[in-house]
């Protein structure tokens, strides 16, 4: 590993290495797990969600957790390319656009686990729909 004079790519790459190992621990959980999330039917999605309420916030527990890891993997990346400051606007949008999609991700999930802890309750077909 080389470091630059007054540079810090070496804990750029180090937190470009962690980011990957701590997003692809997210198969390490998930595989031996099997987790797997069918589409709910159209015809009656309260009671697909109905019972679902811990798988549901496991998933999203767990992945607001790992998909932090796509973040700082972009967010080393563009530390270790700052030597290359023609790069510096794409790695910014790149960091920008990642923390997007993990949010998306994340915000899906969340209202997700929080319509099976609704369907589970007594709020019926109304509190879903």
């Amino acid at each position: 590993m080389t470091v630059v004079a007054g540079g810090h790519n070496g804990e750029a790459n180090w937190l470009a290495l962690v980011g990957a190992v701590v997003y692809l621990l997210e198969f390490a959980v998930f595989i031996p797990l099997g987790v797997s999330f069918p589409a709910p039917p159209e015809t009656d999605p309260v009671s697909f969600y109905a019972g679902r309420e811990s798988s549901f916030a496991l998933t999203a527990g767990l992945l607001s957790v790992l998909l932090l890891g796509r973040v700082a993997f972009i967010g080393g990346l563009r530390g270790g390319l700052r030597s290359a400051p023609s790069a510096m606007p794409l790695t910014d949008v790149a960091l920008a656009a990642m923390t997007a999609s993990v949010l998306l991700e994340l915000t899906a999930l969340w209202l997700t686990a929080g319509a099976a802890h609704i369907a589970s309750g007594s709020a019926g077909r109304e509190g879903v729909a």
